[in-house]
């Protein structure tokens, strides 16, 4: 008797997360970004540069979903997923001379998906941990997002979607100067393949 309910025990710990989902997922996107390169460069070289903004990123996500929580219903899921989004670099250039600025992020977002077809809408919110770099100073700093997003899932182990994000309070600042700042919309394609 012991050893059966020991297996029944161990059976009902084991079925939640055989209805969970893992994925993972590549996205490619662009978002609002500013720093103080172009203004370094007008007072190094004048106009005699060129510029190439920061506004391109791509990203790699690891994600766990888990449908009908809370007696939801089986079209409700809930959601955590990280991530590590690169930004390509914001560089001014004149002559042989370059001032470059490289920034990352690591985003954790929870979020809520409602998927009553092979579409998937929903919602969510998070923190990301992001750095800038440009060679002479290193800054860091952990800031928040609401995010939202649509799916369409071609089939169980693959979907493709639009996901949208809006950094709040992502100014990164030394001394007073901001140096960067993600504030605002980012948006990317993302491809998820599911297991």
């Amino acid at each position: 008797m012991k050893k059966l309910m020991l297996i029944a025990f161990v059976v009902s710990l084991l079925t939640p997360a055989a209805f969970a989902e893992f994925g993972l997922g590549v996205k490619l996107g662009a978002g609002q970004s500013k720093s103080d390169v172009e203004d370094s460069a007008k007072n190094l070289f004048g106009n005699n540069y060129t510029h190439t903004p920061s506004i391109l990123l791509f990203g790699v996500e690891a994600l766990y979903e888990k449908a009908g929580l809370f007696n939801l219903g089986e079209q409700h899921i809930l959601g955590a997923k990280i991530g590590y989004t690169a930004w390509n670099s914001e560089e001014a250039k004149s002559g042989i001379y370059k001032l470059e600025v490289k920034y990352y992020e690591i985003p954790l977002t929870l979020y809520y998906k409602y998927a009553p077809s092979k579409w998937h809408l929903g919602g969510g919110f998070g923190a990301a941990f992001g750095k800038t770099d440009d060679k002479f100073d290193t800054i860091s700093k952990v800031y928040p997002f609401i995010a939202a997003g649509a799916e369409y899932r071609f089939s169980k182990l693959f979907g493709l979607g639009l996901d949208l994000r809006y950094n709040i309070s992502g100014k990164f600042e030394k001394s007073g100067i901001v140096y960067k700042n993600v504030s605002g919309v980012q948006g990317a394609v993302a491809a998820r393949f599911y297991f």
